[in-house]
């Protein structure tokens, strides 16, 4: 080949190449795609536009140029385009044989729909806020967010009739919750609403003045603490009469103040950010002078103030100042001086209430000696008693103490004041005389020419515990007339007397709260006497135990016991007897084996008819599970059963002739049985023990047959619903039209119609679902959720056990509500819901078994359309 030809073919593949690139970048071309409101031609905005190559699936993004938007495709591309917008139907097209700067306009069908324009501001200051939204339609959630430099409202689209629950929430300020009713229209309703924010987080002042001069108090420490938290919020010094801090709102807090000459504070209050005012009340201040007679000046001398309950204070006065006494109760005080160059002198004061302020005391003292001397000697020898003993008292029985040197006493009195006092000794007469003027007080004690004087000691016992009784009293008289003095030994709560003479005749009056009143005479010689007080009702009662679960009477071993002691019983044919008193706490203890221990304090009130009954559970039961159906022998027959608590599972063995497996269940147990039984639908439920037969300890369990033909197969339950028929798959065609609603499949239920939930029932005599029937209640909540229009009649029913018709009633009335609540708490709106109580006036079967009761604890449901 010569040259000019090779450059020939080269210039033509040149040319040839050329022209293709030419021509593919020619079949690029600009299309522009426009989406309106089908119904008024309006463009629509918020909208998601995808375009794809539907037979290469390539997608094309869209192109934002120079103000123009719009996609560069090929232009021999069939091009899918698909367009949501809320608000409306989704729209599908296929296009084909496209031009360049073509125009595509898609117009979209509105749907019954509405929205909900939420702006969010400050309460106070009128300004948008950042906040966060939920809205909640049953159980659908949607989330956004509200910026405050945005200035636009967040727009929540929806397009279901019904009650919404709005949240907004935002820092420092309270959470605003409300539910709304919101209406759709086919123009898309708009609802404008406007939320209003109160800031949670506030600044608190509390100031204080004194409530007696109306003055601010600028002193003291302040302590506040979040009642809930126990956490303290501030805790400082009181400046320029206040304290400040911040806190939440509605929460609420305790103030306590430490103020010196104020009574301590403690307020609770709730926190709303306007200014607090507290008066403090001024302490009760004694400021107390001790005065020489003579010259008018303070003195220091020791102080003994004794207070109304008998506590003694001491303190010394000054010779400069007053000194300052702050009372703590209410009442009469005594004061007493004691110096040794003053007579020593007492005196009261009356305190009448613990904020009046300051109030003044003086105490004039003059000098000299005050001490009165008691000498006791023996009236026949004149010889001193040194044995003898000296009391004086002041004229509220108060013993004043003093020195004792062999036969003498000496005391320090006040005589301004009235004394007397008491001497004895061993085979002297008492001798009792006030003292007068006179300070050297001779005494003479004269012999007793009676017999000598025993001690004897005496116990008051409670009759049924043998224990003492601690408010018992005693009188003893002598000859029934003359009272002798009697001691008390709180330790040993005993009794004694030293003054029991074997020769007279003594009388003893013996009472107690709760007890026989008792007269008797004392035995003579007997020096440890012990007396049994009666309770006034000892009332005899029956103490039963039982089986909690079958309520059999059971042989087991009873403890009745009041303070620790072991109270007499009697064993009778069931049970056993004793007798209870209102004087004593009892308790009993209550063992048989094979069951738990119970031990409980006895409350009469739990009687009846003068009857106690003690439920005692056992470990395990064993419960025998029958089928209603005879089973093929196959060895892939299974019956597993498995602890909730614990997870523990095993397999149990059946008996193939009587068509029944056996269990251990524990009473406070609940359990997940399971059987896979050959030519029987697999079986699955919850057991607890009171759903056993109580007297049989039978537990009958229904299983199905498979069934041979679909046609044959018809529901037993109500909750045993029709799934609903499959959506029809739409073609690129149809998708032009608007969609048509999908027939529901038929119910298996008859409308109008009474149907018992299955598996539903309740604890005897309460408003308590027992385990295992939720799933049937789930199932009915899903059927109700996926059918609006239907509406259902709930109806309660109980056993006739108990008299009162009334209380029947109402419990049949709770056990439909919490039916109803349940369902609601699925998403079932309670307009859809009613409730009746029937009480015991419809039982399915006589209540003349424990079973048939049972049956009778019932729910009853009727499915109807609005």
């Amino acid at each position: 080949m010569n040259f000019k030809i090779l450059f020939y073919f080269t210039l033509l593949f040149l040319t040839t190449k050329n022209s293709a690139i030419a021509s593919s970048i020619a079949d690029n071309i600009k299309i522009y795609v426009y989406v309106v409101n089908d119904k008024n031609g309006n463009e629509l905005k918020d909208i998601e536009v995808k375009v794809t190559n539907s037979k290469t699936k390539v997608s094309y993004k869209l192109t934002r140029e120079k103000g123009e938007s719009f996609y560069m495709v090929p232009g021999d591309a069939e091009l899918k385009i698909e367009v949501i917008a809320k608000g409306f139907y989704k729209e599908e097209i296929i296009k084909s044989d496209l031009r360049d700067e073509e125009n595509i306009e898609i117009r979209l069908s509105p749907r019954p729909s509405g929205v909900l324009a939420i702006r969010v501001i400050d309460a106070q200051s009128r300004d948008a806020i950042d906040a966060n939204i939920e809205v909640t339609f049953f159980n659908q959630n949607s989330k956004g967010v509200v910026k405050k430099e945005d200035g636009n409202s967040y727009d929540y689209f929806y397009d279901l009739k019904g009650k919404y629950t709005l949240k907004v929430t935002s820092k420092d300020f309270l959470n605003d919750v409300r539910e709304m009713s919101l209406d759709i229209s086919d123009e898309q309703l708009r609802t404008e609403l406007l939320v209003e924010m109160v800031r949670n987080r506030l600044e608190q002042k509390i100031s204080f003045f004194d409530k007696a001069t109306n003055i601010k108090v600028n002193v003291g420490k302040v302590v506040v603490k979040h009642l809930d938290t126990k956490q303290n919020v501030f805790e400082g010094k009181i400046e320029n009469g206040k304290v400040t801090f911040v806190g939440n709102r509605d929460d609420k807090y305790s103030l306590m103040t430490d103020i010196p000459g104020f009574q301590s504070e403690s307020q609770e209050f709730k926190l709303d950010g306007k200014d607090l005012t507290y008066g403090l009340t001024p302490e009760t201040t004694i400021e107390i002078d001790i005065i020489d007679e003579l010259d008018e000046k303070r003195i220091i001398t020791d102080l003994t103030i004794t207070d109304p309950s008998g506590k003694e204070i001491k303190i010394k006065s000054s010779d400069k100042d007053a000194v300052k006494f702050t009372p703590k109760i209410v009442g009469t005080y005594q004061i007493s001086s004691i110096s040794k160059d003053y007579a020593n002198k007492s005196g009261t004061f009356i305190v009448k209430s613990l904020s009046g302020g300051s109030t003044f005391y003086n105490l004039r003292l003059k000098k000299g000696s005050n001490e009165f001397i008691i000498s006791v000697f023996d009236d026949e020898t004149k010889k001193p008693i040194n044995f003898a003993i000296v009391k004086v008292f002041n004229n509220q029985s108060r013993e004043i103490a003093g020195k004792v040197n062999q036969n003498t006493k000496t005391v320090t009195l006040d005589e301004s004041q009235k004394f007397f006092f008491e001497v004895s000794a061993k085979g002297y007469f008492d001798f009792t005389a006030n003292v007068a003027t006179e300070k050297n007080i001779t005494v003479y004690l004269k012999k007793k020419t009676e017999a000598q004087l025993n001690k004897v000691t005496i116990r008051i016992l409670d009759q049924q515990t043998l224990k003492p009784i601690s408010d018992a009293k005693i009188r003893i008289f002598e000859n029934n007339k003359k009272a002798i003095p009697v001691s008390y030994l709180p330790d040993s709560q005993t009794f004694f007397t030293e003054k029991i003479n074997d020769d007279s005749l003594y009388t003893i009056e013996i009472n107690a709260n709760g007890y026989i009143n008792q007269n008797q005479s004392l035995q003579r010689g007997n020096r440890d006497v012990v007396f049994n007080l009666s309770p006034t009702e000892l009332v005899k009662y029956n103490f039963v135990p039982v089986d909690f679960f079958t309520q059999k009477t059971l042989d087991a071993d009873l403890k009745l016991l009041a303070s620790d002691v072991s109270i007499e019983l009697e064993k009778v044919e069931k049970g056993f007897t004793g007798f209870l008193s209102n004087t004593q706490n009892y308790s009993v203890l209550v063992n048989k084996e094979g069951f738990s221990e119970l031990k409980k304090v006895i409350d009469k009130r739990e009687a009846n008819a003068k009857t106690f009954v003690f439920p005692l559970k056992k470990n395990f039961y064993d419960i025998e599970f029958k089928l209603d159906h005879d089973l093929n022998k196959s060895s892939k027959n299974e019956i597993i059963i498995k602890e909730k608590t614990s997870g523990k599972s095993q397999k149990l063995k059946i008996d193939e002739g009587t068509q029944t497996f056996t269990a251990q269940i524990a009473p406070e147990e609940s359990y997940l049985i399971s059987a896979k039984l050959e030519g029987f639908d697999f079986n699955s439920f919850s057991f607890t023990l009171n759903q056993a037969n109580a007297e049989s300890l039978v537990y009958v369990i229904k299983i199905n047959p498979i069934a041979k033909k679909e046609e044959d197969e018809r529901p037993r339950k109500l909750v045993k619903l029709a799934e609903e028929a499959p959506a029809p798959k739409v073609t690129n065609v149809e998708m032009q039209k608007k969609p048509e609603p999908v027939k529901e499949a038929p119910l298996e239920i008859k409308q109008g119609e009474k149907y018992e939930l299955a598996g539903v029932s309740f604890e005897k005599s309460k408003p308590t679902l027992t385990p295992g029937g939720e799933g049937e209640l789930d199932k009915l909540a899903d059927y109700l959720t996926t059918h609006p229009e239907l509406k259902i009649l709930i109806t309660g029913h109980t056993d006739d056990d108990g008299d009162d018709v009334r209380l029947n009633q109402r419990l049949s009335l709770f056990r439909a509500k919490l039916v109803s609540n349940y369902l609601f708490n699925k998403g079932v709106s309670p307009e859809r819901i009613e409730i009746k109580g029937k009480g015991a006036t419809e039982p399915l079967v006589p209540n003349d078994s424990e079973e048939n009761k049972a049956k009778n604890r019932r729910i009853e449901v009727t499915v109807f359309k609005d």
